[in-house]
Parts: C-alpha cells; structure tokens; sequence
C-alpha cells in the first residue's frame, strides 16, 4: 500500500489488514478474526480504519464508521492527518484492486473508500 506519509503508518502492532466478513465469525460470546492471510506490523488504528471502508460498504454513513471506528482504544492514537492520508491510499487500493480483478465488491469497497476520503476532505474545511 502506497502513501505520500509512510511514517504515519508505522508501529508495532500486529495487524490483520485483510478485513471482510468472512474473517469474522461470531458465537454466542465473542468475535473470532480468522483468514491471517496478509498480517504485519503497523499502528495500532489502522485495523479499525480497514474496517470502516466495510462498514461505509454495508450502508453505514462515514461519520457512523468512524464512531464504531472509535470504540477501539487505539483508534485515538491516530492523527487527523495520519487519518486523512489512510483514507486516500484506501481510495488508491480498492481502486486499483477493482480495476485488476473486474470485482464488483471492490468496486463497491472503492466507493466506500471515495466516500471516507471525501468525508475526511470535508472535515478540513
């Protein structure tokens, strides 16, 4: 994933990345994150930030995606800035993965990810 700001994305936390509903099963107690296909290691808020681009997909707004965003403690670890230029590269991932696969849900994660970055745009001003 390409970013003009690669600092903001460093850390040390395990990460998942590869977030969809397949990869989390739910029982009668908790969640389990399954399909470790692409883990590494970044900040800690980038998992809640790859799982609002899904959540904006099933028809939340982006202002309701970030609030359940920020249910997770490190969520405030991040910065606007850092937040604004995630939302940018996911608009350039799902983009680019929509063009290379014809994948009708990645053109929908796309739009999801455009509607995130125009919201972010939207906040700046």
């Amino acid at each position: 994933m390409h970013t003009e700001t690669p600092e903001v994305l460093a850390g040390d936390h395990l990460l998942h990345t590869d977030w969809n509903p397949r990869h989390v099963l739910i029982d009668e107690k908790r969640a389990h994150l399954v399909g470790w296909s692409y883990p590494t290691l970044g900040a800690a808020w980038i998992d809640p930030a790859c799982w609002l681009v899904w959540l904006i997909q099933a028809g939340h707004n982006p202002s309701a995606a970030e609030r359940a965003a920020a249910r997770a403690p490190s969520w405030d670890t991040a910065s606007r800035d850092a937040l604004d230029s995630f939302s940018a590269t996911q608009v350039s991932f799902w983009t680019s993965l929509a063009h290379e696969k014809s994948d009708p849900r990645a053109n929908q994660l796309a739009a999801a990810a455009r509607r995130w970055a125009s919201h972010r745009q939207q906040l700046k001003r």
